[in-house]
């Protein structure tokens, strides 16, 4: 016979960063406006939760997992959940794991014909300590030249953007002794009525926005309709939309540059958990507009998962 007090939650949010707190009150205020609950899961209560879910006491129609990459106590959460038949969002399958590194990442994309800088890959220093590149071809890459980790790479840490010598190589790799390197041509942007036609295009669950990013000072700027047609800008959706189709994640973001040369540059390639800090409290936070959309392209996602399932919580249960 089924306990009574089973309880059902259409969204689960897992969460551990601090700057994520804003993000997750808004999710639960929009979620509970629409008539769908919600449940937050912290370090505090991730015990507590895991026995629950163990006992067959608690289920969710979806999980928002950001924590398991950052906190290793959260990573059996999404995979109990998972094969109790709750849908994870940007679940971590091995191909996911692939294609967020950069170095693995980057065969792909040239592979599938992707505009991409020219690109020397190092192994981790931990395994290969020596930098074997011949003189030609670093003098390809052309000077500055940028080296960055393939996976410890987040708000740009370990990134140099002006190395010009073996050593710079070297010196950069020893930050993360077990992470392979990227060292590559550094693009330069076209301007585009005095603008760096720099940008960070979204993927959230299907839809597509695209707004302007300045690499150097990280501040986004809402780019309007009448903009991508002026400035020919269309071919930002069609590349998102052909890598989402690669990438297979529910939502992302990605950097993209239109280079002085006009080829449209994937430079930042899949940013898996994106940063969504609010504009109105960090000067280089995501504008709020995206961030709301995020959380209502989501709800959409958790509500079509209950129409296209309609199985009651028992039968849930009994699975």
């Amino acid at each position: 016979m089924i306990k009574d007090t089973i309880q059902h939650f259409d969204l689960a949010i897992a969460y551990k960063w601090e700057f994520d707190a804003d993000l997750v009150y808004l999710i639960e205020s929009i979620f509970q406006s629409g008539g769908l609950k919600t449940y937050i899961i912290t370090p505090e209560n991730l015990s507590s939760v895991y026995e629950r879910i163990k006992r067959r006491e608690i289920n969710f129609t979806a999980l928002l997992d950001r924590a398991s990459d950052e906190d290793s106590a959260f990573e059996e959460l999404p995979r109990i959940l998972f094969r109790q038949g709750t849908y994870v969002i940007n679940r971590y399958t091995d191909f996911v794991n692939k294609v967020i590194a950069k170095a693995p990442m980057h065969e792909i994309l040239v592979k599938k014909g992707f505009d991409v800088p020219q690109t020397l890959i190092m192994k981790p220093f931990d395994k290969k300590s020596e930098v074997n590149i011949a003189s030609a071809a670093i003098e390809r890459l052309g000077q500055p030249f940028v080296v960055k980790p393939s996976y410890y790479s987040g708000a740009g840490e370990a990134v140099n953007l002006f190395a010009y010598s073996l050593n710079d190589i070297q010196n950069t790799r020893l930050l993360y002794s077990d992470d392979h390197f990227l060292v590559q041509e550094k693009i330069y942007p076209k301007y585009l009525d005095g603008r760096r036609a720099w940008f960070r295009v979204f993927y959230l669950f299907g839809k597509i926005i695209p707004v302007w990013w300045d690499d150097i000072t990280h501040i986004f700027t809402i780019m309007f309709p009448e903009e991508i047609k002026h400035y020919r800008l269309k071919r930002l959706h069609l590349t998102m939309r052909k890598l989402s189709k690669l990438v297979k994640l529910d939502y992302f973001s990605t950097e993209i540059t239109l280079s002085e040369n006009n080829r449209f540059y994937l430079i930042d390639y899949v940013n898996e958990q994106c940063d969504f800090r609010f504009r109105s409290k960090f000067y280089d936070g995501a504008p709020e507009g995206i961030i709301i959309e995020f959380i209502y392209q989501m709800m959409a996602k958790v509500r079509g998962l209950q129409k296209n399932n309609p199985s009651s919580i028992v039968s849930r249960i009994l699975r």
